[in-house]
């Protein structure tokens, strides 16, 4: 592909680029112009290796109040028959909105091809979206969000108006059922 741009000042642009459906592709790419008056010209070669691996990563819920348990389950599955990966996982650790490091699990077991993990928010955390990563066997790095807030459910009175007595004869009967 040969991409060119002109003009003063910058230029930016961004290219897609078909890569072969194979597992691994090698290629070059080639970058020339003028950069504040200095001429470039270079060419890198360049390798992709196609992952067949899907990651999928859930905590039982998205919303946490402070103090609960966050439970957390890993799959992944390989290749085209779609099997079940029982590779462990390098690391698995959880951030906060400010990207502090609240959990960690180092070298993490997957003989059984699901991970089961879990810990327990603090009384008085940042609130705002967590973040859960998983670097996999070949150095990527999954993520999923959570968020925590602090919420109150509504309070909700119900009334039930029956009568003061039902006869087992009866057909029918009235009674009222109020909420607020």
């Amino acid at each position: 592909m040969d991409v060119r741009g002109t003009g003063a000042g910058t230029y930016d642009s961004c290219y897609g680029v078909s890569v072969p459906s194979s597992k691994y592709s090698n290629g070059a790419l080639h970058v020339y112009g003028i950069v504040g008056g200095t001429k470039v010209n270079r060419t890198v070669n360049i390798s992709l290796k196609r992952s067949n691996e899907i990651n999928f990563l859930q905590s039982d819920k998205f919303l946490y109040e402070p103090g609960q348990n966050v439970k957390l389950r890993i799959l992944s599955i390989v290749g085209a028959d779609l099997s079940v990966s029982y590779k462990p996982y390098p690391e698995v650790w959880v951030t906060t909105p400010s990207k502090t490091r609240i959990a960690q699990w180092k070298n993490v077991d997957n003989t059984a091809g699901l991970v089961h993990l879990d810990f327990d928010l603090a009384d008085e955390p940042e609130m705002g979206n967590y973040r859960i990563h998983v670097k996999t066997h070949d150095d990527r790095t999954e993520v999923r969000d959570f968020k925590v807030e602090e919420f109150v459910l509504p309070r909700f009175e119900v009334k039930l108006k029956t009568p003061s007595y039902i006869l087992a004869v009866d057909e029918e009967f009235t009674f009222t059922v109020c909420a607020k």
